[in-house]
């Protein structure tokens, strides 16, 4: 019950627009898990637990990793046209045969600090990991399964469920 109304009522105000804004500051980031570890303390039956036991019970991911999954998310319905956004937000690196996979990303370079936290910028290190199994799936669905097989492979705990 916990689960169903967490997913209904609290978390989509957490993540509204996530992938357009991401704080520079890290407070701000933990201001916002704050209220996930609150909502997770009013289930009296894993109230005494730790933050990351009381995650588990549920199988809820910690705010930061839905950040970053619903960030590659993104990038995927970009790479394959899914989503229409300005050309010049994402440059698709020259494919190497050698490294990476055939949709690696260039990451531009950036002066200032506050660049290196927009969008553009945030998500290529990540995108660029991936790899090609996971981002050359065919659908959104299927990228979002393999994506959650892939960081369950190499021991990433993150508790995703089917349903989202």
């Amino acid at each position: 019950m916990f689960v169903c109304l967490f997913k209904t009522l609290v978390r989509p105000r957490l993540e509204y627009v996530n992938c357009i804004w991401n704080s520079l500051l890290e407070a701000d980031n933990d201001k916002i898990e704050r209220v996930q570890r609150r909502a997770t303390k009013l289930v009296t039956s894993i109230s005494d637990l730790s933050y990351s036991e009381r995650l588990s019970q549920p199988q809820l991911p910690t705010l930061k990793n839905r950040h970053l999954r619903g960030d590659l998310i993104q990038i995927f319905k970009i790479m394959n046209c899914t989503d229409s956004v300005s050309n010049n937000l994402l440059c698709p690196k020259v494919p190497s045969l050698t490294r990476g996979h055939t949709k690696s990303l260039f990451k531009r370079r950036s002066c200032l600090n506050i660049r290196c936290k927009f969008f553009g910028n945030r998500v290529v290190d990540p995108w660029n990991c991936l790899p090609d199994s996971v981002v050359s799936a065919p659908t959104i669905n299927s990228f979002k399964n393999r994506l959650d097989d892939y960081w369950k492979s190499i021991g990433v705990e993150v508790f995703y469920y089917k349903g989202w």
